[in-house]
């Protein structure tokens, strides 16, 4: 809305302030415009301690309560009208403002209440279409809320329907409401009811939202996103108390509830943001509130401000049946009550362990009748206490508990990961997640109220009702809790423990934590491996996250060790990245640095733990740790070297090694593919080019020698000269033409000469592929379009969305310009890569003017006359070729390296620059984290590619190599280019062995081809590559990748067609000398010089654009 002037307001008595508002002396028509002037002028700027008194008279005036935002009907004006300026008012006029509104409206924000209590349960038994009755209830009598939109969705998400019904729901706010805050907890809302994965969505989308937000100065509203898409239990990124003054904006019951979330969080997670005197500010502020019966979760939230927060006591939890039950191991009883009552009983959801357990030790099967709600958790739950699947099930419990995060039932999906698997959350969140459970309006279990102390006693039961193992359970306990000495007697009942429960889970949390309460260390440690070999789904009763601290002390070495931080950097990647680099090292040393072969040569009879590391554990990324491989291919045979020890000892399943054995071997093969590919940049083959001119230069010599021997044969150098050495005579002509000869063909042989190989393996290929490849990545630089124009920046213009139009505007066009320059300065490095044969091209590092030294013109004079062969004087001559390349191939290493860097670093400098100068505030961390990255890794990138500018004298031998093992050279060399792994599914079902003199050229084709694939795929779709039997004796190679439906189009509408009579219209050498990328006339020039029976075709099918190679022989 527009500002209204404000003035200043001096204190005056309650009834003629409430008089001056409510009844302007104005003209009728002017009426309501002067209330909300005097109503804008008394809130923001009367501070007198008649406030509150005042307010809540005027805040019932009908007038000025239809314009405030708690009272909205409309959807037009939800999220879209508040007479207040949130950043004139400070957090105590807030709490006055919303205080006395609560007051005022306060039955209404009860019924609410109620029927939220309701619907938790109506839910949690699918019964969607009684919520939804309810929600038309509320919202005809009241208004539309953002919680019951946000039920509304839940319904139609639980009841399995498309996705374009959540959007319609979405549709018929946008229509009518342009207030970029409902946009975005729409988006919000519906982004997790639609997403196959949803801890992903919130961890990216909406934190990063998150995230943004807090660090440009918008905390109110950072956390009021974070309120509305988060587990406040599991994460809180920014203070919830934040978020109040948007409060002010909400339907009157969205006000209540997030308030009531927002301070409860703040105490239960008590960050160091949270200042004592915001903290006693809230504490006054809650404790001002007027007691409601009905009105639980304020009850809650009293009792927790001043301290009181034990609101649930065990007498109330005996008063249960189910609990009893369980505890006197009546497990069948307590699964027939479940089936039975589980429709009416209000307190399944805080069970859901204690039913999931029953059915276990009962060995009963989940009735197919049961709400599917209910049906998944407890499913999830029993293969958790199973060690079946249990990361993927603790996710899909977590994915719902986002999914339902407005209402209490996420808290307690969060309690039930808890139970079953006490070590998934860090510490930290585990002791939120605890404190928490003062504030469950739902009855919840002993257990539940005292999860940090593990386990309680059961004192309201006799011993002689409790069930044998609950007896022996608390026996233990007591002697746990004591730090008794009797370590017979703890281990005696250990063992009665894991022989009287069918959930080995249970046992060992119990036995890590005797380990760990008596530090035995080293003992946690062995056992952690011992259970990891044999089921890696223990890592979640592991104590991981203790054991990593141990192993990180570098006082516990061994084999054990590294099994151990192998699973927790598999399981807990983002924790830590060196521990079982370090673990390994360690173990090496411990080994007097010997290599794994060596260690394993040396043990006579193998443990399972020890054959686990040396089968699985020692993989050839964990030994190259070792740093004494050179190479990729020396890496590999160490692995081969383990496993054919392996494969020699008395090992059961010598099928596994065998297996392991055959994929070594190919990996080595596809190690030293990826090495030819990688590093055979300049390879000057001086055989192949001799072989190409050898008959010219034996006519040439014979000129020569059948030329008349006289005087005129003389030799001016003369620099003023382009040809630099100026003869004169028959005989010294023909010596120069051999010159010039050898020359052009070092320079242009259409196979192995300089400019092909500068052109299409680096020039117009790798490197602007290596250097673009981070910033193309980190979307910071977007391609040119057809029509000259950059493509549009999506990524960015959707991440910041909520960020005004005009600083986006500016943004854009910063990175407009930063993409101009960048390419400028790609395209100007590339042109020091020309070739300049008479000194026309500017700039070029590779300028082969024609010059030769007289000392070896007449060398080769020499040799002629000596009668040394044709061939042996085409070597002497490319070798000096070869010589003064090594010399302009220096030159342009340190150009890349000095000029080139230097100006790409001024580039990124400036664009940092350029986006600080118009910000306006706003942090923009995701892009400025995203150019940071970029300006400090293409430094490495820029060294790889000068790296390239050597002569590369390794003679690869060539051999015949399935087209599976090239497929997978290509990928590894595009995952290795992109730093990224690629979607890609192989479906090879003619292994076709390409020959020998193909596969090179056959695999740089496929690179290109795949490359193209990856670039221009439809976002997070895989691309398809199939092999099948073609012809007599061939094989076709099908590339398919997913299109976005606008690039179909524009194929559809002549693009292919066009690229179709390209393809088929151009020889092969226009073909590398007009395209230069890496698109497919490059690959169809590659394949074409391998072989001319390969072929290449495109087409459509559907929505995936196919590229098929074929070859016959």
């Amino acid at each position: 809305m527009k500002k209204i002037k404000s003035k200043r307001i001096k204190k005056e008595k309650t009834y003629k302030l409430i008089d001056r508002i409510i009844n302007p002396i104005v003209p009728s028509s002017e009426r309501i415009d002067a209330k909300v002037r005097e109503f804008y002028n008394f809130t923001h700027n009367y501070s007198y301690d008649n406030f509150e008194q005042v307010f809540q008279i005027v805040a019932r005036d009908e007038d000025i309560k239809s314009k405030l935002g708690f009272f909205q009907i409309e959807r037009k004006y939800l999220l879209n009208a508040t007479l207040f300026n949130l950043s004139d008012l400070g957090m105590e006029k807030i709490l006055s403002i919303l205080r006395v509104i609560f007051d005022n409206n306060i039955d209404e924000i009860v019924e609410f209440s109620k029927h939220s209590e309701e619907i938790e349960l109506l839910l949690s038994t699918n019964k969607t279409k009684e919520v939804i009755d309810k929600l038309d209830y509320l919202d005809n009598k009241y208004r539309t809320t953002l919680w019951s939109i946000n039920l509304r969705i839940l319904c139609l998400s639980l009841d399995g329907c498309d996705t374009d019904e959540l959007l319609y729901i979405c549709k018929q706010y946008y229509d009518v409401n342009d207030s970029e805050l409902l946009e975005d907890v729409l988006e919000c809302i519906v982004g997790r009811n639609m997403v196959s994965d949803v801890i992903s969505h919130i961890k990216t989308k909406e934190n990063s939202k998150i995230k943004e937000l807090s660090e440009g100065n918008a905390k109110a509203f950072s956390a009021f996103f974070s309120l509305v898409s988060g587990i406040n239990c599991v994460e809180s990124e920014v203070l919830s108390s934040y978020a109040v003054p948007v409060f002010l904006m909400l339907p009157l019951y969205d006000a209540y509830r997030f308030l009531i979330k927002s301070i409860s969080n703040d105490f239960i997670n008590d960050s160091v943001d949270f200042s004592t005197e915001l903290k006693e500010l809230l504490k006054d502020y809650v404790n001002s509130l007027k007691d409601y019966q009905d009105l639980h979760d304020l009850g809650k939230l009293k009792k927790l401000v001043n301290g009181d927060d034990q609101t649930i006591t065990q007498s109330d939890v005996c008063s249960d049946q189910d609990y009893i039950n369980y505890c006197c191991g009546h497990f069948d009883k307590v699964v027939d009550s479940f089936e039975r009552n589980l429709l009416d009983d209000k307190n399944t959801i805080s069970k859901l362990n204690l039913i999931a357990k029953s059915y276990i030790k009962s060995n009963r099967v989940l009735n197919p009748s049961i709400p599917k709600f209910l049906y998944d958790i407890i499913n999830n739950l029993i293969r958790i206490y199973s060690l079946n699947n249990s990361n993927q099930c603790i996710r899909n419990i977590l994915s719902l508990a986002y999914r339902v995060n407005q209402l209490e039932i996420s808290y307690h999906l969060v309690v039930s990961i808890i139970k079953s698997a006490p070590y998934y959350f860090n510490q930290d969140v585990f002791d939120v997640v605890c404190r928490s459970s003062s504030l469950s309006i739902l009855p919840i279990t002993a257990l539940t109220l005292n999860m940090q102390e593990k386990f309680i006693l059961q004192n309201y039961l006799e011993s002689s009702e409790k069930s044998d193992y609950l007896n022996i359970k608390e026996s233990l306990w007591l002697l746990l809790k004591d730090n008794s000495d009797d370590i017979k007697g703890i281990e005696n009942y250990l063992e009665q423990i894991n022989n009287n429960t069918p959930i080995t889970k249970d046992f060992l949390e119990l036995k890590f934590e005797y380990y760990l309460q008596y530090e035995k260390y080293g003992e946690a440690i062995i056992l952690a491996s011992q259970q990891l070999t044999k089921n890696r789904e223990s890592v979640f009763c592991i104590p991981m996250y203790k054991l990593a601290e141990l192993i990180e002390t570098g006082e516990y070495v061994g084999i054990d060790s590294v099994i151990v931080a192998h699973f927790f950097e598999s399981e807990h990647r983002m924790q830590s990245e060196d521990l079982l680099k370090d673990a390994f090292e360690e173990y090496l040393i411990s080994n007097d640095d010997r290599t794994p072969s060596q260690i394993l040569h040396e043990i006579e009879n193998l443990t399972e733990i020890e054959l686990f590391f040396f089968q699985t554990v020692c993989s050839t990324k964990l030994i190259s740790y070792q740093g004494i491989y050179g190479t990729a291919s020396e890496l590999s045979m160490e692995r081969l070297r383990i496993l054919n020890l392996l494969s020699n000892r008395d090992i059961s399943d010598k099928d596994i090694i065998t297996e392991l054995v055959r994929d070594c071997m190919d990996e080595i093969i596809i190690a030293e593919g990826l090495t030819r590919i990688s590093n055979s940049r300049i390879n000057i083959r001086i055989s192949e080019l001799t072989n190409s001119i050898l008959d010219e230069i034996e006519s040439l010599i014979s000129s020569y020698m059948e030329a008349a021997n006289n005087d005129e044969n003389e030799i001016y150098p003369l620099k003023s000269t382009d040809d630099y050495l100026f003869v004169k005579g028959e005989k010294y002509n023909v010596i120069k033409k051999i010159f010039n000869t050898i020359r052009l063909e070092f320079l242009d042989n259409p196979d192995y000469g300089l400019d092909k190989i500068l052109s299409s393996r680096i020039r117009h290929s790798f490197f602007s592929d290596e250097i673009c490849r981070k910033s193309i990545d980190k979307k910071l630089v977007v391609e040119v379009d057809k029509n000259g124009n950059f493509e549009s920046r999506d990524f960015w213009n959707d991440k910041y969305h909520f960020i005004s139009d005009h600083i986006l505007k500016d943004i854009n066009k910063i990175l407009d310009e930063f993409n101009s320059s960048f390419y400028a300065l790609i395209e100007r490095a590339e042109s020091w890569m020309k070739i300049s044969k008479s000194g026309d091209v500017n700039e070029s590092e590779f300028d082969f003017t024609f010059s030769i030294d007289v000392a070896y013109f007449v060398e080769v004079e020499k040799r002629i006359v000596d009668g040394h062969s044709p061939q042996s004087i085409c070597e002497y001559v490319f070798e000096l070729y070869k010589k003064f390349l090594l010399e302009k191939l220096d030159s342009m290493r340190v150009k890349l390296m000095e000029t080139f860097c230097n100006e790409m670093d001024v580039l990124f400098v400036r664009l940092i620059s350029d986006i600080e100068s118009v910000k306006r505030g706003v942090a923009f961390s995701e892009l400025f984290s995203a150019i940071y990255d970029v300006k400090n890794g293409i430094k490495e990138d820029i060294k790889t590619s000068s790296d390239w500018f050597s002569i590369d004298d390794k003679h690869y031998e060539e051999q015949a190599i399935e087209i599976s093992k090239l497929l997978k050279i290509s990928e590894l060399f595009l995952e290795r280019s992109s730093g990224q792994k690629r979607h890609l599914e192989l479906k090879i079902n003619y292994d076709y062995l390409v020959p020998s003199h193909h596969t090179s050229l056959v695999n740089l084709s496929i690179i290109n081809l795949l490359s193209n694939a990856f670039k221009y795929a439809k976002k997070e779709t895989t691309v398809i590559v199939k092999v099948e039997p073609f012809g007599q004796n061939g094989f076709i190679v099908i590339i398919s990748n997913a299109l976005e439906s606008a690039e179909i189009d524009i194929l559809k509408n002549g693009k292919l067609d066009e690229i179709k009579e390209t393809l088929t219209n151009k020889n092969s050498l226009e073909l590398l000398k007009t395209e230069g990328g890496t698109g497919i006339f490059k690959s169809l020039y590659e394949l074409k010089l391998a072989d001319d029976n390969y072929d290449l075709s495109i087409n459509i099918d559907l929505d995936r654009f196919n590229v098929e190679v074929t070859y016959d022989e």
